[in-house]
């Protein structure tokens, strides 16, 4: 059985955490996109190069890495709260469930 207590802490870290998760997959998209933007830069540094060769040193710049790395930490954060709100709202449609059910066996009004 699910208590209502957890279904009121599921519910209150729903609410409070709807901030901090729209800021982490902002953070997500964002480097997503700069990663593009330092990718170009980069390649555009690498003169008299092919365009096969600038691309390969500019993935390979430390520079890239870093921003590689920040990515990465953005969508482990991103990921977090995605599965952290996706299993309270299981929890939610559980508890319902089990409400519906208990209704329809007669032993709650």
């Amino acid at each position: 059985m699910i208590a209502e207590s957890d279904i009121e802490k599921a519910v209150d870290f729903l609410r409070t955490s709807a901030t901090e998760a729209a800021q982490a997959r902002a953070q997500a998209r964002y480097l997503a996109e700069f990663l593009k933007s330092k990718r170009a830069q980069l390649k555009v540094k690498q003169a008299g190069l092919s365009n096969a060769a600038a691309e390969d040193a500019a993935l390979a710049d430390p520079a890239y890495l870093e921003v590689l790395e920040g990515y990465k930490v953005a969508v482990e954060n991103d990921a977090y709260y995605g599965f952290k709100r996706e299993a309270a709202v299981a929890m939610i449609d559980a508890w319902r469930t089990q409400q519906s059910n208990l209704r329809a066996e007669g032993r709650i009004g």
